[in-house]
């Protein structure tokens, strides 16, 4: 089915309910409500429009033409299925809230040309448990990664000056961050409410502390602080993560995705500290035993709205501040 349709001065193009300019090269907005989960490009199409896909609920893969050469603001926003896109190798910059709200999105390469990734870009994407950003990158907007509350670690590049605005905000399973040794400024909130940050590499002139609100926080929840050479001291052992020094080990948090679990008695045989935050954010939990702690550390079930059960053990005695925030 190919029907012209004239709009005020313009004349567009519909295939297949799919709506494109006279030329067809460029794709204008892709058919609501259709039911297929897979579709191709036509590769006659060299820009897809804002909007194009948004909120295009069942699409799980969509595969783009070779000759695309530009993607608007927004196009694939609200995805909520989509785990498979190639972007076109050489793309130069990830426009505004291109895969904001891309629920099910895992993964992605993005290409190594691209120098500047917009506001919002890759804004709530839960999923989401890797990113590699380019080399040559240079700037990443407001908002980019807000709540990816899968991503666990990050890697600034050194050609980035400015870490904007609630960048990397709600990011509750980033346990490392190494920050590009052209970082000249972290602004507000730019790490706020990433409760498993443990380990922060700087590599910038920025005085980095840990525990200190300065820099958008990122090291407000950080144990250690590394400028030179380090190894890690994070450990994983089943859904919990623990950091160990010379002081012993402490539980940073879960990361586990059950509506239940269980704290465990040691790790690797040994007793450990609990850490303030410990299950904050964690949408998934229902009901959590504890094991034979004396205190429910600050913050430690803040935001976890679905919590309905704590078991508690004898040992309790003390309860800190915003222990059971928003526990709705």
């Amino acid at each position: 089915e190919n029907i012209n349709v004239a709009a005020g001065n313009s004349v567009y193009s519909s295939i297949s309910g799919n709506l494109y300019d006279v030329s067809g090269s460029m794709l204008i907005k892709y058919a609501p409500g259709k039911s297929e989960t897979e579709f191709t490009v036509p590769q006659n199409v060299h820009e897809i429009g804002t909007k194009a896909f948004t909120g295009s609920a069942n699409l799980v893969k969509i595969i783009l033409p070779s000759g695309l050469k530009e993607l608007r603001d927004s196009a694939f926003e609200y995805c909520s299925s989509l785990k498979n896109i190639e972007l076109p190798s050489d793309m130069t910059y990830i426009p505004y809230g291109l895969f904001s709200g891309c629920a099910a999105l895992e993964s992605i390469d993005i290409p190594d040309g691209v120098v500047n990734i917009g506001n919002f870009a890759f804004s709530e994407c839960p999923s989401l448990t890797r990113i590699e950003l380019p080399s040559g990158l240079t700037r990443i907007g407001v908002n980019a990664f807000r709540n990816c509350s899968a991503l666990t670690e990050l890697v600034i590049p050194d050609g980035v000056s400015l870490i904007e605005e609630y960048t990397f905000s709600g990011c509750g399973s980033l346990s490392s961050v190494v920050i590009g040794s052209g970082v000249k400024s972290i602004a507000a909130g730019a790490f706020e409410n990433c409760y498993r940050l443990a380990e922060v590499y700087n590599k910038s002139a920025l005085e980095i502390t840990a525990g200190s609100s300065d820099n958008g926080y990122v090291a407000y929840y950080a144990k250690q602080v590394y400028t030179g050479e380090y190894q890690s001291k994070l450990i994983k052992e089943g859904d919990y993560l623990f950091f160990a020094d010379e002081n012993g080990y402490c539980l940073v948090g879960y990361v586990g995705n059950s509506s239940e679990t269980v704290m465990p008695a040691t790790i690797s045989g040994n007793t450990y500290t609990v850490g303030d935050y410990a299950f904050a954010g964690n949408k998934n939990l229902q009901r959590v035993t504890l094991s034979d702690i004396e205190t429910i550390e600050n913050g430690m079930f803040k935001d976890c709205f679905g919590l309905t059960s704590i078991v508690f053990t004898s040992t309790v005695n003390t309860v800190k501040a915003g222990a059971f925030e928003n526990c709705s």
